[in-house]
């Protein structure tokens, strides 16, 4: 059965802001880049890799914005990530909450606008 979790695709419709945005704001490293063929439905693709998890966007001329789906980021501070994602004009769109896990684990989160229209959550563990 299922090992492990390989990589999660994501269609936006410009791969260029998503790449600056993920790159230069949440300072992710590109681990992969390609133009992909022509007749394919992307275009283009970037990897970037989280721990043991790789996120792939592709680009893929008229991806409904926003997305409807979301990723969840672990943060070590979530107001210096706050203040990071405003200053880069991103929207929060999820005042932040309180959260207390069913095993008893607390943590705060929020939710901001990616550059694809994306729903962003970041979550810091307390």
């Amino acid at each position: 059965m299922i090992l492990d979790a390989d990589h999660v695709a994501v269609d936006v419709p410009d791969i260029e802001p998503v790449r600056r945005f993920y790159e230069n704001v949440l300072g992710l490293t590109v681990v992969r880049e390609a133009e992909l063929a022509p007749g394919l439905r992307a275009q283009r693709l970037v990897f970037f890799r989280i721990g043991g998890l790789q996120l792939e966007f592709l680009q893929v001329p008229g991806t409904p914005v926003p997305c409807s789906f979301h990723i969840c980021f672990r943060v070590a501070n979530l107001t210096e990530t706050m203040e990071t994602l405003k200053a880069a004009g991103s929207e929060q769109i999820q005042p932040v909450h309180d959260h207390t896990r069913p095993e008893g684990t607390r943590l705060k989160w929020t939710m901001f606008r990616g550059p694809a229209g994306e729903t962003l959550e970041f979550q810091e563990v307390q």
